[in-house]
C-alpha cells in the first residue's frame, strides 16, 4: 500500500444521506465531492434492498442527488441539474425530477417552476417542493429590453412552496411571500411546519421562527421564536399535533446542531427535550404519533435516543463509534419498525464512507456496512489513523480533538500542524482521508484538531461558550491543546504551523496578531474586519447574533479584528481565497493583505476564480493544498523566536 496523495482525495466518493421507504427500498446518491472546472459535480442516485443489494438508477452523467421513495416505492423523486437554464446562458438549473419504477422506468421533469431546493412526498403521488420563485414579467422584460442593473436586496423572489401532483402533472403554489427554509408536512399534508422568515435573503435564515402553515389561505402562524438562537430541522408527527425541532446559536444553514425541543401545535407549548445535555441533536425522525428516534453527536460517538409520551425523557438505545453523514448535519432514516433498524452514511478514521444498516433493539449485532463504493481506494492507499485527545484549559476544563499522523512521532522530533475547523458552532470528527489534514500526516506531519469552545458535540452550553469571545477563549483551549501536545509527543518547536477556512480562517489571522509560536499560518477564506464583513457578507446578522453588539458600537468589532493588531504580526501568512465568495467576501483577505504588505511583512495571497465559500474545482483544491504544504515546508522558525508574545 502507498501513502494518500492530493488525486485520492478526487477518487473518494461522498455517499449521501440515504431515504427509506416503507417497503424498504432504501435510496441515496454517490458522487464526486469536487468537480471540473466550468462544471458542476456529478453524482449518480442509487437503491439498496436487502433481498437484491444495491443497483443503480440513474448514469452520474449528472448531478443527481436527494433521492426520496413514495411510500409505497412506485416513484422516486430526485433533485437535478439536467435542464439548461432558459435564458440561454448554458447554465442550469436545479429541478424536480421524477423515476417511474414500474414499467418503463421512464424520467421526467415535475412542472415545478423555478430553482427547486427540496422537497417532500406526501401521498403516493403527491408532493411538496420548496423553489425559489422565477423572476417577475416586469424584470424579464426589462433584461430582455437590455437594463441589466439590479436592486440591491430587493425582495422580490422567495423560495415558495408547492403542492405537485405526478398523476395529474398539476402544480399549485401554496405561500407566496414567505422565505421558507426547512419544512416537514404531517401524513395527509393538512398541517405544514416550516422555518420561514418575512424576508429572503440569506442572513434572514439568523432570524427564523417555527411557523406551522395554514394550506387553505396560505397563512403561518408563529409557533415559535427563537430569539438570539436559530432553530431548524422541523420534524411534524403523522397527526399533525406536535413538532420536533433543533435549536442553538449556529454559524451555518445547514449545520443545525442544537437541543432537541417539543412544541404542541394547538397550545404552542416549547419543551426543551435534551436542555444541559452533554450532547448534540442533528436529526429526529417520528416514529409514529407519540415517540420519535433521534441522532445526537456526543464528542466521537454517534448516538440514537428514543422520546415517547408522556414524559418525553431521551433514552439511549445505542452508541456507535462512526461519523454518521453529512459530516455537518448528520441524518438518518429508519429503515424497519420491528425490529427497529436505521440506515445511515457514514465513515470512520479507517474506514471511506459508504451505506450503513443497523439494529436498535438491544439485542441488535454491530452496525453493518453494505455497500464497498470506495472499498479500490481503501485497498490501494494507507491514510493515516485520528485518535481522540484530551488536554486541559487555563481554566481546567477538559477539551478533546483529535491527533492524526501519531505514527510519525517519536524518537525524531516532527513538525505539528494546527488545523483549526470552521464555523464556529461546528467540530471535527473522525473522517477518512480528511482532506488537507490527512495529506499532511502522510507527508509526515503530526496534525491536531481541537474542538474548542463554540464547537457542537457536547451540548448548547458549550457551544453557546464563546458567544461575544470570538478570538477569546476558544483561542486560549487552541493554545493551550498546543502546549500539552509539545509536551506529550516530540515536537520539532521549529516547525509548529496552523491553518484553518471560514472560522478556522478568521482564528488563523488572528492567531498571527496573538503569537510568535506559529513559523507560518495559512488562512482560508478567514474573517480580517468584522465591521467589514457586516456591510459586505451576506450573512450580515451573523456578526451581530455572534459577536452579542451591535456594529455601530464599535468597541467589540474592533476588538476582534485582526486587522486592527497587524503591526503585531511576525509570523510569514499565506491567504487563500474564492473571488465569489458571499460568505467571506475576498475584500476580508485584500484587506489582510493590503495591511502586511504595506507594514514589510511577509504575506502572500492567491484568488481563485469561479469559487465561493470554499474550493471545489478540482486544479484550485490541488493549487491550494500544495501551496499550503509548501509554505509549510519552507518556513522554519528562529530560535530567538521561540518564547510567544500572546497577549490573550
Amino acid at each position: 500500500m502507498r501513502k494518500a496523495a492530493i488525486d485520492d482525495l478526487f477518487r473518494l466518493k461522498a455517499v449521501s444521506r440515504p431515504k427509506a421507504s416503507l417497503t424498504g427500498k432504501v435510496a441515496f446518491s454517490v458522487g464526486e465531492s469536487f468537480r471540473e472546472p466550468h462544471s458542476t459535480q456529478r453524482s449518480a442516485i442509487y437503491v439498496y434492498t436487502k433481498e437484491k443489494g444495491v443497483s443503480r438508477l440513474t448514469s452520474g452523467e449528472w448531478f443527481d442527488r436527494e433521492p426520496s421513495f413514495t411510500d409505497g416505492g412506485e416513484l422516486l423523486g430526485f433533485l437535478s441539474n439536467r435542464k439548461p437554464q432558459a435564458d440561454g446562458s448554458g447554465r442550469t438549473a436545479t429541478s424536480l425530477f421524477v423515476l417511474t419504477l414500474e414499467g418503463s422506468n421512464e424520467v421526467w421533469r415535475a412542472p415545478v417552476p423555478g430553482h427547486v431546493e427540496g422537497f417532500e412526498w406526501v401521498s403516493s403521488d403527491s408532493a411538496l417542493v420548496v423553489s425559489l420563485d422565477e423572476e417577475s414579467v416586469d424584470e424579464a422584460r426589462r433584461k430582455a429590453a437590455g437594463f441589466d442593473e439590479e436592486e440591491f436586496e430587493n425582495p422580490s423572489r422567495f423560495m415558495s412552496l408547492w403542492y405537485f401532483n405526478a398523476h395529474t402533472l398539476s402544480v399549485k403554489q401554496i405561500t407566496k411571500r414567505v422565505q421558507v427554509w426547512e419544512f416537514s408536512s404531517d401524513s395527509r399534508a393538512q398541517s405544514i411546519a416550516l422555518t420561514y422568515s418575512t424576508l429572503p435573503f440569506e442572513r434572514h435564515w439568523y432570524r427564523a421562527k417555527l411557523g406551522i402553515l395554514n394550506t387553505v389561505d396560505g397563512e403561518v402562524k408563529c409557533v415559535y421564536d427563537p430569539g438570539w438562537r436559530q432553530v431548524g430541522a422541523p420534524r411534524i408527527s403523522p397527526n399533525g399535533k406536535r413538532v420536533l425541532f433543533t435549536s442553538s446559536l449556529w454559524s451555518d444553514r445547514g449545520s443545525q446542531l442544537g437541543d432537541l425541543h417539543l412544541v404542541s401545535v394547538a397550545e404552542g407549548e416549547n419543551i426543551n427535550l435534551t436542555g444541559g445535555a452533554p450532547f448534540s441533536v442533528s436529526w429526529a425522525e417520528w416514529f409514529d404519533d407519540d415517540s420519535a428516534l433521534f441522532l445526537a453527536q456526543r464528542e466521537g460517538e454517534s448516538v440514537f435516543f428514543r422520546v415517547e409520551a408522556p414524559d418525553w425523557a431521551p433514552r439511549e438505545l445505542k452508541s456507535i463509534m462512526l461519523s454518521v453523514n453529512p459530516q455537518w448535519y448528520p441524518k438518518f432514516t429508519i429503515l424497519n419498525r420491528e425490529p427497529l433498524e436505521v440506515a445511515f452514511s457514514a465513515q470512520y478514521t479507517a474506514t471511506p464512507p459508504e451505506l450503513w444498516i443497523t439494529g436498535l433493539e438491544e439485542t441488535a449485532s454491530h452496525p453493518t456496512v453494505v455497500t464497498a463504493f470506495n472499498a479500490p481506494l481503501k485497498e490501494e492507499i494507507e491514510v493515516p489513523r485520528m485518535k481522540f485527545f484530551e488536554w486541559t484549559n487555563d481554566k481546567g476544563q477538559r477539551l478533546t480533538g483529535y491527533l492524526e499522523g501519531l505514527e510519525n512521532t517519536g524518537d525524531k522530533s516532527c513538525p505539528l500542524v494546527v488545523h483549526v475547523h470552521g464555523g464556529p458552532t461546528s467540530s471535527v470528527r473522525p473522517a477518512y482521508l480528511s482532506s488537507l489534514g490527512a495529506l499532511l500526516a502522510s507527508q509526515g506531519y503530526l496534525v491536531f484538531y481541537p474542538n474548542y469552545t463554540g464547537s457542537v458535540g457536547r451540548g448548547s452550553v458549550f457551544a453557546e461558550a464563546n458567544r461575544g469571545d470570538l478570538g477569546g477563549q476558544d483561542f486560549k483551549d487552541i493554545m493551550s491543546g498546543v502546549q500539552a501536545i509539545i509536551a506529550e509527543y516530540n515536537v520539532d518547536l521549529g516547525r509548529v504551523y496552523l491553518e484553518g477556512g471560514s472560522y478556522g480562517g478568521f482564528m488563523a489571522m488572528w492567531a498571527a496578531t496573538r503569537t510568535n509560536v506559529f513559523a507560518a499560518i495559512a488562512a482560508l477564506f478567514g474573517v480580517s474586519d468584522w465591521l467589514s464583513f457586516h456591510g459586505t457578507s451576506n450573512l450580515s446578522d451573523w456578526d451581530e447574533l455572534h459577536l452579542d453588539e451591535s456594529p455601530y458600537k464599535y468597541a467589540r468589532y474592533d476588538a476582534s479584528s485582526p486587522i486592527r493588531f497587524v503591526s503585531r504580526v511576525n509570523t510569514p501568512v499565506l491567504l487563500l481565497h474564492g473571488k465569489e465568495d458571499p460568505y467571506v467576501p475576498l475584500g476580508q483577505s485584500l484587506q489582510f493583505y493590503r495591511a502586511l504588505s504595506d507594514l514589510g511583512k511577509e504575506v502572500k495571497l492567491v484568488v481563485y476564480p469561479r469559487e465561493g465559500h470554499g474550493f471545489t474545482e478540482k486544479p484550485h483544491v490541488k493549487d491550494a493544498y500544495t501551496r499550503v504544504s509548501e509554505w509549510f515546508r519552507t518556513h522554519t522558525r528562529r530560535p530567538r523566536d521561540s518564547e510567544s508574545s500572546s497577549t490573550g
